[in-house]
């Protein structure tokens, strides 16, 4: 299904807003992620803006020649220092959905004396590359921005090589959420807490995108301190935070977290117009319903069944509902018919993203 789900064009749009917005640089993140030696070569246009919530290169792997694409590379530190270590018989492609953070990008790269790093413009949700394209995906503090996860980490491992390696950073969440005033604030999508997962939904979703070997390397806690370093999260949002999260809880609002997985050494597509996945994955194909405004007492729950009866068992289906009544009435729809609830994830406006395996009855 090619539409979009629910919402994602109003988030993309304001996390464009966000990043367009902002005026001011510093050096203290880039300080705090990387060594002295990772910013030798990196130019302070590139290390000024850096945005990410880790280091994941150290983890990384990256080999001389190796053909790497850095997942919304921002002003492309990344990308740089990715570049540096690819040498010049390697290539790093810097994907981004922004013309600004790709002229910054490139002109960070003419700047380092770099000619194996080349940008280009496209969504995370649908990465314009061939499939079996690239040796490495990285992505830092990235996927948490995308309203499709799950699409948006099928594509990952859609571009990668038999056997590939993702390395990312992101944030994580514990069971406890955040305060709804906050996960509301629009600086809190672009500051990527609004749209943070728990740990083991998170790695479910890698699972079911067809990734193995999934291990989390690095797990630090990121508090309303660190989030303060950050031009995305305004001064307003920084203050509702202090004053709405306990304070046991001001040193840890998240953890950030680096995640390696791979790719089969084998990979099978998956039936057409569905998520391909690697062979040997626990789960079949994603399918995707945009369910919108419908609610049940609107067709939402013939719909629903219509759309679980039209794929195979054992395939998930994925659906985004913004009717709040959606919460308790699919999942228990879901169980009524004798499928799987897989996951349920609130929508900071009051829906859901729920996933469903269908199962043979």
């Amino acid at each position: 299904m090619d539409r979009d789900l629910m919402q994602s064009a109003e988030i993309r749009e304001m996390v464009r807003d966000a990043y367009r917005a902002i005026g001011s640089a510093t050096s203290s993140v880039a300080s705090r992620l990387y060594s002295r030696e990772d910013l030798a070569n990196v130019p302070r246009s590139a290390a000024s803006r850096a945005l990410g919530v880790g280091n994941h290169l150290r983890h990384a792997e990256i080999v001389p020649g190796s053909i790497v694409l850095d997942v919304g590379c921002g002003a492309g530190i990344d990308s740089i220092i990715a570049a540096g270590i690819t040498g010049p018989q390697g290539r790093v492609i810097a994907l981004d959905f922004l013309p600004e953070m790709l002229s910054r990008t490139a002109s960070a790269a003419v700047e380092a004396g770099l000619h194996n790093l080349e940008t280009l413009e496209g969504e995370m949700e649908a990465i314009p590359l061939p499939d079996a394209s690239v040796d490495h995906v990285i992505a830092n503090g990235v996927i948490n921005l995308s309203p499709r996860k799950s699409r948006a980490l099928a594509e990952c491992a859609r571009v990668l090589r038999a056997g590939g390696g993702l390395c990312m950073s992101d944030l994580t969440m514990q069971d406890e959420e955040l305060p709804p005033e906050v996960l509301t604030h629009p600086a809190a999508w672009a500051g990527c807490v609004a749209g943070v997962l728990t740990e083991r939904l998170y790695l479910e979703k890698l699972e079911r995108a067809g990734f193995g070997e999934i291990r989390v390397v690095s797990r630090q806690p990121f508090g309303i301190d660190d989030c303060a370093e950050y031009p995305l999260f305004t001064p307003e949002l920084i203050a509702l935070m202090r004053k709405l999260i306990p304070v046991e809880r001001h040193d840890s609002v998240a953890t950030s977290i680096v995640i390696k997985a791979r790719v089969a050494s084998e990979k099978s597509a998956g039936p057409e117009g569905a998520t391909s996945h690697a062979e040997g994955a626990k789960v079949g194909a994603i399918h995707h319903f945009d369910a919108g405004n419908m609610g049940c007492a609107t067709g939402l729950a013939e719909e629903f069944r219509r759309r679980l009866e039209a794929i195979a068992p054992g395939d998930l289906l994925e659906v985004v509902a913004r009717d709040p009544a959606a919460k308790e009435d699919l999942p228990s729809l879901t169980r009524m018919l004798g499928h799987g609830v897989k996951s349920v994830e609130s929508r900071s406006d009051g829906g859901i993203v729920m996933t469903v395996e269908r199962r043979a009855i």
